[in-house]
């Protein structure tokens, strides 16, 4: 048996990307997710927690605290098991799409929520 030549490999990779992409776009619709990333998702409720956390300064969930306050081991031990299960897309929508002030550190976070009637003017 010979070792497969890198366009072989390249092809065999586009195709698991592909068959991946399709479980995303099912995993969105069963789900009801807002936003996803590669293969993880997050869910319709936790979304709606961030957002209201990011507009309105309101203090989500002790999960999701721990995941604005980049405080990796505290997320990962009061997260559900499909929060868990999904952690990266909880990362890659505060890296992608929410301003770096309000979250990083808990000192950003507690900033965030005490100057959000400042913003909500």
């Amino acid at each position: 048996m010979t070792d497969p030549t890198r366009a072989e490999i390249m092809a065999d990779e586009t195709a698991k990307a592909k068959e991946r992409a399709a479980k995303q776009h099912a995993i969105d619709v069963t789900n009801g997710a807002i936003y996803s990333f590669r293969e993880w998702y997050i869910p319709k409720h936790s979304m709606a927690a961030l957002r209201r956390y990011v507009e309105e300064g309101i203090m989500p969930s002790h999960f999701l605290a721990a995941v604005l306050e980049n405080n990796l081991s505290e997320a990962i031990a009061r997260a559900d098991n499909e929060s868990l299960a999904n952690l990266p897309a909880y990362t890659a929508y505060l890296y992608w799409e929410v301003t770096s002030p309000c979250h990083g550190s808990p000192e950003k976070v507690q900033e965030w929520i005490a100057t959000a009637s400042e913003r909500n003017l």
